[in-house]
């Protein structure tokens, strides 16, 4: 039997919730069971990049936790890129979406830079979009 795999679906219905943080904990269990599982990776760096964006607060310019979450998307996601293996498809995403954070990076420290003058200001964009299938 795989265990993770129930794990894994238990983290995509708490992900489709908006419990990133419950979902992010799934994920990292399943990934102890399984480490190269490539769609848990995956859909890890999705939810810890949702999880990021709910984090920000710039009219406090805490940007911190956001920080440290979106690192770790950006690590998870050139994880699953690297554990593709021959899935073309997933590789190509999780390259894509590693892309995507940075850009975020990016707007992240012009908030910082601008926080004081414009406290409303900087990117809410939706998170990339989660793999479903194992």
């Amino acid at each position: 039997m795989r265990s993770e795999i129930p794990l894994y679906n238990l983290a995509n219905t708490r992900f489709q919730q908006g419990d990133f943080s419950a979902a992010h904990d799934l994920y990292q269990r399943a990934l102890g069971l399984r480490p190269n599982f490539k769609e848990a990776l995956f859909n890890d760096g999705v939810a810890l990049y949702g999880w990021g964006l709910r984090e920000i607060d710039p009219q406090g310019c805490m940007l911190d936790r956001t920080k440290e979450l979106w690192s770790a998307a950006l690590l998870r996601f050139e994880e699953a890129a690297r554990a593709a293996g021959e899935d073309e498809e997933l590789a190509r995403k999780a390259r894509d979406n590693a892309e995507f954070v940075r850009a975020r990076f990016k707007d992240l420290e012009q908030l910082g830079k601008n926080c004081p003058e414009n406290p409303g200001g900087g990117s809410r964009e939706e998170p990339p979009r989660e793999k479903q299938s194992s």
